[in-house]
């Protein structure tokens, strides 16, 4: 029988069918088994922290943040880099213009 143990030490190359089986089965649908490591203090911190909750869950969420954080970074830096193209491509305009622009434009 295949222990989540032997899984998180790395033992195993594969997990077996029955661990698979009890998984999905707990958590409503196919689950993938990660396995990361951080300092012990850290997982100390986690585990008081999280104590009442579900720490897969609890680290799907925070991933699932950071998947969305590292998109919007991205998506920020195409924005300033299409502000920047933009720019270079533009003559220069002085503060009387921009003013009187600005006067023009109001009813």
């Amino acid at each position: 029988m295949t222990t989540l143990t032997q899984v998180a030490r790395g033992e195993l190359t594969a997990v077996s069918p029955s661990a698979t089986i009890v998984e999905t089965f707990n958590n409503g649908g196919a689950m993938a088994i990660v396995n990361y490591s951080v300092p012990d203090e850290v997982k100390t911190q986690f585990n008081r922290a999280f104590a009442r909750e579900n720490k897969s869950s609890v680290i799907a969420r925070l991933m699932m943040q950071a998947v969305e954080e590292r998109r919007a970074q991205r998506a920020r830096a195409r924005a300033i880099d299409s502000i920047l193209r933009r720019r270079r491509t533009q003559k220069p305009v002085s503060n009387s213009q921009i003013r009187a622009a600005r006067i023009a434009g109001r009813p």
